[in-house]
Order: structure tokens, then C-alpha cells, then sequence
């Protein structure tokens, strides 16, 4: 099940992915995983449109929707079982 989260909890210096800092928002959240875009995206500056997982093993992976990343954090907890520590 994916959630919207509130974005006044994103706090980006703990943010545990390099690329995602204060250009940030979390757009929804999975098994404890952050789902973030940029808030505001310039293509033509080379901005992504992608969505990225805030967890180290998902460094430079870009998701194209939140479905995705979801299956991704799915499949990455199948896997590693490592999800599951940040469940609520």
C-alpha cells in the first residue's frame, strides 16, 4: 500500500540517497522508504522527472512513477529483508 506523507517531516540532511538533498520533497512512502521528486524540475537544466528511493542501495536509480518505485522497494524487501527494519 503506498502512502501520502505529510512533507513538512522531510528533513533532507538525513536523507540517506546522495542525489536527493533540499530540492526534495517525499511523495510517498513504502515499507519505511522515502519516495521523493524534486520540487520544482528544469529539464532543460538537466533536472530528472523521475522519482528516487531515499536508501543507499538505490543510489543513481531513477524511478518513472511512484508504482515502480514501489515494486522496486517490494522487490528489494523480497531479497534483503531490509525494509523491514524501517516499517511502522
Amino acid at each position: 500500500m503506498v502512502v501520502p506523507v505529510n512533507n513538512e517531516n522531510r528533513i533532507a540532511a538525513h536523507a540517506q540517497n546522495p542525489v536527493i538533498d533540499e530540492r526534495y520533497d517525499v511523495v510517498y512512502e513504502h515499507k519505511g522508504l522515502s519516495i521523493c521528486t524534486l520540487r520544482v524540475a528544469t529539464p532543460s537544466k538537466g533536472d530528472s522527472l523521475n522519482y528516487f528511493i531515499d536508501y543507499i542501495d538505490f543510489q543513481g536509480e531513477e524511478f518513472i512513477d511512484v508504482v515502480a518505485a514501489v515494486d522496486e522497494i517490494d522487490k528489494f524487501d523480497e531479497t534483503h529483508g531490509l525494509a523491514k527494519r524501517f516499517s511502522k
